[in-house]
């Protein structure tokens, strides 16, 4: 028995993670966002129940928004442990410090509807508010704000109490700029432009400005992720998309690129991209990469995440080409030129990865979803084989990476024993990903992710 332990912690925690990487909640081509949930809220119960202190060290572990938000509510749900604390809560507050805005409110609106008010809770809610600016707040995110100061009972400056609990036109005038600013908007179209972008959009709206004329005046003024919401639209011109594009996350910018028709991908979108590509860190990787990348049709994703499984093997190819010495990227069913990629046909991962082992490289990386069915089990036997008659020693390390949750098997779904796999959601997380893959080989023991993990904080 103490010699399983290890073992079943291991399979445990690269469970979870692989989990907490891939899994959204939504729905995905091969399943709906019910059962995403039911099987990832096991998943946290579980993991949580069993190894609190991995749990929270998962929080560096590479894992989305998503999940990192449902460890702080559970953190926050359960109160504090002596032992645990100080490590929870640097973890939670460096956390939230790097999510975005709006799913930390959400986060605690949530707790807040849950009756989740303990001391810790209110700590943390007053923490994370002395970092922001609330009079931004106040217009961009009222609601969720209001919801925040009455769930931690804060008092704040009272005009920003004002405005939001007596209205934004309870006055005829405000001090604070933002606040007079949104009170004009009503009546005066230049205040429109003084506004978060996601609140001028509905006033601009509301007064009949040509959409065109009204993005030109106000990108300055748009967030990262709002640039990139307009990226998908074809409305900027070439010399904006690739700035835009070269400063957005790889695989976002791939996502808009495929969500466009082919004429539309021109040297812009592509020049952007592979700046993009430059400036994705991968860490020190081998000399001599292949990577096997899937673009069935089950790759074009679902209708609330177009193209995301493409998106992935496009940024990992892409990130790839830019940073490896000797790098060759073969599709399943290969395109005249990467950029114009598109999902089409059954998943045969066998004769591109026979390619791929053909010269014995440093690394053989799969993107996949896992559906492998033409033939079903192609890619476990050849490495199988590979091992077995020619690689003996493991030289060539093979690693597969996949972008969607499989529900039934609470983890991103594998190619069978014989090829190690590991959830990812970005291609930014590859380097992390890369080190855990270590780990889920058993070359690395659990005190030793632990330790790793620790050094990620």
């Amino acid at each position: 028995m103490s010699h399983s332990l290890p073992v079943l912690e291991r399979e445990d925690i690269a469970l979870f993670i692989n989990a907490a990487s891939a899994c959204t909640g939504q729905s995905e081509y091969y399943g709906d966002s019910r059962e995403q949930r039911l099987s990832l809220s096991f998943l946290h119960e579980y993991v949580f129940g069993n190894y609190r202190r991995l749990y929270a060290l998962c929080l560096v572990a590479g894992i989305n928004d998503y999940n990192q938000a449902l460890i702080i509510a559970r953190l926050l749900r359960a109160g504090t442990e002596p032992v645990h604390a100080p490590l929870e809560n640097a973890l939670i507050r460096q956390t939230l410090g790097n999510l975005p805005p709006q799913r930390v409110y959400r986060l605690f609106r949530d707790l807040r509807r849950s009756r989740v008010n303990n001391r810790r809770t209110r700590a943390t809610l007053r923490a994370w508010l002395a970092t922001r600016d609330l009079s931004f707040d106040a217009v961009k995110y009222r609601g969720l704000l209001r919801s925040a100061l009455r769930h931690a009972h804060l008092r704040v400056d009272p005009e920003i109490h004002a405005f939001l609990f007596e209205g934004p036109h309870s006055r005829p005038r405000w001090d604070l700029p933002l606040f007079d600013s949104f009170r004009r908007a009503k009546y005066e179209q230049r205040a429109i432009y003084e506004l978060p972008f996601t609140i001028a959009e509905g006033l601009a709206s509301a007064h009949g400005i040509p959409r065109k004329r009204f993005l030109a005046a106000i990108e300055g003024r748009m967030t990262a992720a709002e640039r990139r919401r307009h990226l998908e639209r074809p409305t900027a011109d070439g010399e904006s998309r690739r700035q835009d594009l070269s400063r957005m996350p790889l695989t976002a910018a791939c996502r808009a690129l495929l969500g466009r028709a082919f004429t539309d991908r021109n040297e812009d979108w592509r020049d952007g991209i592979r700046l993009a590509a430059k400036r994705t860190p991968l860490g020190v990787l081998p000399r001599r990469v292949r990577a096997v990348l899937d673009n069935s049709l089950s790759s074009r994703g679902s209708q609330r995440k177009p193209y995301h499984p493409l998106a992935v093997a496009l940024s990992v190819d892409l990130a790839l080409r830019a940073h490896c010495e000797d790098y060759q990227g073969i599709w399943t069913h290969p395109p005249e030129d990467a950029f114009c990629v598109r999902p089409m046909g059954s998943t045969r991962l066998g004769e591109a990865l026979l390619d791929a082992l053909e010269d014995r490289p440093d690394l053989v990386v799969l993107v996949s979803d896992g559906y492998e069915n033409d033939p079903s089990g192609a890619a476990s036997e050849i490495v199988r084989l590979f091992r077995q008659h020619v690689d003996p020693q493991q030289a060539t390390a093979i690693i597969h990476l996949n972008p969607v949750f499989d529900a039934t098997s609470f983890m991103p779904r594998v190619l069978g024993a014989s090829v190690p796999t590991v959830g990812l959601r970005d291609v930014g997380d590859l380097e992390v990903k890369l080190a855990f893959a270590r780990f889920t080989l058993g070359s690395l023991p659990l005190s030793s992710l632990e330790t790793w993990l620790e050094d990620r904080c």
